[in-house]
């Protein structure tokens, strides 16, 4: 596992003094936002951002869907939800 990120700063950036606790906290907060999104990637089988769709992802808010125009998360395979319980 690798170490925390104001664990690391000392060593890329000399003494965590200067830099605020914030920054670090948003820093280590974007680490794993961006694991994470690695972990969803490689699970549709994704392995660079190039490859990702519109299809492949989805609004997870109403405000972001009619502004974006990517569909709501609820509304995401809506039509083979209702096929299946028509059938």
């Amino acid at each position: 596992m690798p170490k925390p990120s104001y664990r690391r700063t000392p060593g890329c950036y000399g003494s965590g003094d200067s830099i605020p606790a914030g920054a670090i906290g948003l820093y280590t907060y974007m680490q794993m936002i961006a694991q994470g999104m690695r972990q969803l990637m490689a699970g549709n089988r994704k392995f660079g951002l190039s490859y990702i769709e519109r299809g492949d992802i989805a609004a997870l808010t109403k405000d972001a869907a009619d502004i974006s125009g990517i569909p709501y998360i609820m509304d995401v395979g809506a039509d083979e939800v209702e096929t299946i319980l028509d059938g």
